[in-house]
């Protein structure tokens, strides 16, 4: 959460109620895709991720707006761990 709002918990809550509807928004691409849609909104929410790479090695960042004010910044990463026998 932005400092502005960490100790606000009701506040973090309609984000992340926000958060679950963008993850869960707009058809699968054909691209990889390790969390949400590039785009999405709602009323004065919007939500943005950028990522690259592919399943094997990727990173990224999503962030949420509440009327153009970034309140919610996330940054990730993963891969593919294959095991040897």
């Amino acid at each position: 959460m932005a400092d502005k709002f960490k100790d606000d918990t009701k506040f973090a809550s309609k984000t992340f109620v926000f958060l679950k509807k963008a993850l869960s928004a707009g058809e699968k691409q054909k691209i990889f895709q390790p969390r949400g849609p590039s785009h999405f909104t709602d009323g004065d929410w919007a939500y943005i991720c950028e990522c690259s790479g592919d399943i094997a090695n990727f990173k990224g960042d999503e962030k949420i707006f509440l009327k153009g004010e970034t309140v919610f910044t996330h940054n990730f990463f993963g891969g593919l761990i294959l095991g040897h026998n």
